[in-house]
Order: C-alpha cells, then structure tokens, then sequence
C-alpha cells in the first residue's frame, strides 16, 4: 500500500541520507548545525515518486518581506541570494509553518498547546504520514531545531517518558533516536515554542 510504501521509504531514506558518517556534509562545524537543511533533504527524498510540482514543499530558501510584497502586487521579482531569497533556520521554519503551511496543504498543530499528543504524532507516522518536529527559540539569536518523525522500529519505540522516535542533523547527528529520559526530550524545553507538522 501506499502507507506501507512510504514506511519502508523512511528507513530507506535515513540510511541515504547518512547523517551518522563523519564525512557526511551536514557534520556540526565551528558552531554551525544543519537541522534544517537534513529536514529539507529528508523531505524531498520521500516524496522523490512525486512530480517536482506535486511534492509537499518544505522550505529551505523563501522569500523576503520585499520580494514578497513585490510578487503580490504582480510585479517580476529575480532570485537574488541574501536579497530576494534568504536561506531558512529553524526558527524561520516555524515562522513560515505558521504563515504558510496550510496553504501548502500541511496540517499544523501546536504541542506547547496541547493541541495534539505526540502519541498520537508517533502513529500517523507509523501509518504512513510524513511529519516534522519545529522548536523555536525564545531567544531568536540562538537556534531552533527541527527533527524528522520516524516509524517505529525494533528497540526504538514511543513513550511518554522517551518521546518520539525521531531522525535529525544537529549539535549531534542521530539516525535514529529517542531520549536517554524525559528531561533530555529536547521538545519538552521551557524556551521552544512547539509545532509538529505533518503531510497526509
């Protein structure tokens, strides 16, 4: 089925990805880490079947306010790196999610509110659902973070005490994981705002 295609393409698609290998590009270095950009990368593999026109778009560059107004008035506007077009951190990420998931058919819910229990993350993806963990940072100078959520597999399993099972780029890059305890659920810190998206 599609839902079990999609499972199996998940494993397939972090083993590609590689992000444990010490040579892998997205290796933390001199401070910086590449959530973002391994998020971005885990999305297009998934949905690779798909015509480059029907995939889910996950955001890696986007559009300044000024390009943004320019566009909306129907006025050409060229890709200018840093000008027109700037490359998305994580706390970017959330920002956009917000603005502009739904329009791009994703379904957005807030875990800092409750909107939704990570259980129930955990089995959508189980099922075949394609979703993203997105922190962000109270302070916009420090990083947010993005993880990848994970079918279950083997040892690694949900629970409230360890959380999502999750793949991710980052201060360390994990295959995957879940947390050691409760308190090192990153999500769960006091200083992100949370959302989970997720592509039916």
């Amino acid at each position: 089925t599609k839902e079990n295609n999609l499972v199996l393409k998940a494993f397939a698609t972090i083993s590609k990805l590689d992000v444990e290998n010490k040579a892998n590009v997205m290796q933390p270095k001199n401070g910086k880490t590449f959530c973002n950009i391994y998020a971005y990368q885990y999305n297009r593999l998934m949905f690779s079947h798909l015509k480059e026109e029907n995939k889910p778009f996950f955001p890696r560059l986007w559009w300044s306010v000024q390009a943004l107004s320019l566009l909306e008035k129907g006025l050409p506007v060229s890709l200018t790196y840093g000008n027109t077009v700037f490359e998305m951190n994580a706390n970017a990420i959330y920002d956009w999610f917000l603005e502009w998931g739904e329009v791009y058919g994703w379904t957005i819910k807030s875990y800092s509110k409750d909107e939704i229990h990570m259980k129930d993350v955990q089995k959508l993806v189980n099922d075949g659902k394609v979703a993203y963990v997105i922190g962000k940072h109270s302070n916009p100078k420090n990083s947010g973070h993005v993880t990848c959520v994970i079918p279950e597999v083997g040892n690694y399993r949900y629970s409230d005490e360890l959380g999502l099972v999750q793949s991710q780029a980052g201060a360390t890059n994990k295959r995957l994981f879940t947390a050691e305890s409760y308190t090192k659920i990153w999500y769960t810190y006091s200083f992100f705002e949370g959302i989970i998206v997720v592509y039916a």
